[in-house]
């Protein structure tokens, strides 16, 4: 009996921490900028969307992510680093918002 007991809080306990784990992703994006600065824009904007860690390379322009799936996405960080005024390699930011970048930071555009 007491092995059977066992077994089931052992069985309920996998259950309750499996169905509470994060659902984490990780990826990694290439985004345009220049400097310091840009970094600190670029991982502010990433964790504002709900990005758990961000980590932008000054000279490759990788940007590694790591994210809750059920509380944000790739794509609602991707519009966030946008707004900031930040080219992806898939998207581009407005006109408007790359140009309310400091002068240091409008690196060159495709």
């Amino acid at each position: 009996m007491k092995k059977i007991k066992l077994i089931l809080v052992i069985a309920i306990t996998l259950f309750a921490v499996t169905s509470f784990a994060a659902n984490k992703q990780t990826a990694t994006i290439l985004v345009n900028g220049n400097c310091d600065m840009c970094k600190s824009r670029i991982e502010t904007a990433s964790k504002k969307a709900g990005a758990t860690n961000a980590f932008w390379n000054e000279k490759s322009h990788q940007l590694k992510l790591e994210f809750d799936a059920d509380k944000t996405s790739l794509t609602k960080i991707e519009e966030s680093i946008l707004k900031a005024g930040y080219d992806t390699e898939k998207l581009k930011a407005t006109d408007k918002a790359y140009k309310s970048l400091p002068t240091c930071c409008q690196y060159e555009r495709e």
